[in-house]
């Protein structure tokens, strides 16, 4: 029950503080869960309740909230330098490190990393970047993104329009130019008497059909998650993406793997593009990235983009 003090942990929470993604009529009811630690995949509240946090934390705590190493190494780094910028030239020895070792375990024979603070930032800062490279190249009317209705990518104004969620309308999203395909979820969305293999077919066609009706040359990319995760944990078609990958290549659109759930061994692979056995342009990171222990996100490159974004820069 909520604790009616005026000033419980509860009533503090309530009296200054907006929470994410809360139905707050339920709130008033039963009242904020204020916490103060964790242990290992548990937390601990202010009344010395535990609770597993089957969630882990946002997706992201995937090492527990008290792994020695993780928080060692943090406080070293701390101690050392506690943070820099990448402009103009500059960047900490740190981060070359981990733009090497992100290239080495994606799926690209080569490329570069650009980094951000989370993973909405770091989908929004693909889509600039995609924009920028089809106008640098004469084609400033490649501005249209392509997602599927119940993905999630994001809560910025630009990854909020390309989330496929209908909450979004409060906000008036999506922005012009974003376009939501079927979602690809077989048990819902098949049609009586169709097989897995037709419903993916169907999914390719709806594609296709949606590129040659907005103009291929309208198109700057298209996003998906290997998983989607937000959306219900629902894992694609089988053939699903070698189904859309050629016709993609077809009329020249890059295919960006939003990796930020699914990313470093969620689906028993480093990424989920490779256990659905499909190579994108571009992966977006995040979560799993630090465990939670400091919001990170990342765009890697594959060597295609990489090269025309180096291009279009100089």
């Amino acid at each position: 029950m909520k604790d009616q003090s005026p000033n419980s942990w509860e009533a503090r929470a309530d009296a200054h503080s907006f929470y994410g993604f809360t139905d707050l009529p339920t709130i008033e009811n039963r009242g904020a869960t204020v916490l103060t630690h964790g242990s290992g995949p548990y937390v601990f509240d202010v009344h010395g309740r535990q609770f597993l946090d089957a969630n882990s934390g946002l997706w992201n705590m995937v090492a527990g909230f008290d792994h020695a190493g993780l928080a060692q190494a943090a406080k070293d780094q701390y101690d050392r330098f506690p943070g820099y910028h990448a402009f103009f030239g500059r960047m900490s020895d740190q981060t070359v490190m981990l733009s090497e070792k992100l290239v080495e375990v994606s799926p690209f024979e080569s490329g570069k990393v650009f980094y951000t603070n989370s993973g909405s930032e770091a989908n929004d800062t693909m889509v600039k970047m995609l924009w920028f490279l089809h106008g640098s190249e004469g084609h400033d009317q490649r501005r249209k993104i392509i997602t599927r209705k119940n993905a999630y990518h994001g809560v910025t104004a630009v990854s909020a329009s390309m989330t496929g969620k209908p909450y979004n309308s409060v906000f008036g999203l999506p922005l012009p130019g974003f376009l939501h395909l079927t979602c690809p979820h077989y048990w819902r969305e098949g049609q009586p008497g169709e097989t897995e293999a037709q419903f993916t077919a169907r999914l390719a066609a709806e594609l296709e059909e949606m590129i040659l009706r907005e103009g291929a040359d309208t198109i700057a990319g298209f996003f998906a998650e290997p998983v989607l995760g937000a959306g219900g944990v629902i894992p694609p078609p089988e053939g699903y993406f070698q189904a859309l990958q050629p016709i993609l290549q077809k009329y020249g659109i890059p295919l960006i793997s939003d990796e930020v759930i699914c990313g470093f061994g969620r689906t028993g692979h480093t990424w989920g593009c490779e256990a659905y056995g499909f190579v994108p342009d571009a992966i977006i990171s995040s979560k799993n990235l630090t465990a939670g222990y400091f919001p990170m996100g990342a765009v890697i490159l594959g060597p295609q983009l990489t090269q025309r974004l180096q291009a279009a820069s100089e």
